[in-house]
């Protein structure tokens, strides 16, 4: 992930990785549609597997079926919605 988030600011890189690291539970280095349905019910979130699958297909640039580190953070309104639903989570539980 490091690689992925060259020139970002040290605060901006740890946030991104943690949202991304919550969106990857397989530790794989990519999130796919199952993983990021699955962190958006976490989130109390209930995306129909069309609506995931269209974050997916919306973020992928080299239309794999997954989302890379790379196409994440090339993805500004992705890692946006992202992170304020993190924020969200991080309320709602305090």
């Amino acid at each position: 992930f490091a690689a992925c988030a060259v020139g970002r600011k040290k605060e901006q890189k740890q946030e991104i990785k943690e949202v991304f690291g919550l969106l990857d539970a397989s530790g794989s280095g990519d999130v796919d549609s199952g993983e990021l349905q699955a962190a958006m019910r976490v989130l109390d979130f209930e995306p129909k597997k069309k609506q995931t699958q269209k974050m997916i297909s919306d973020t992928d640039g080299d239309e794999s079926g997954i989302i890379g580190c790379e196409e994440f953070l090339r993805n500004e309104n992705f890692v946006g919605q992202c992170m304020n639903i993190s924020l969200w989570r991080a309320r709602r539980t305090s």
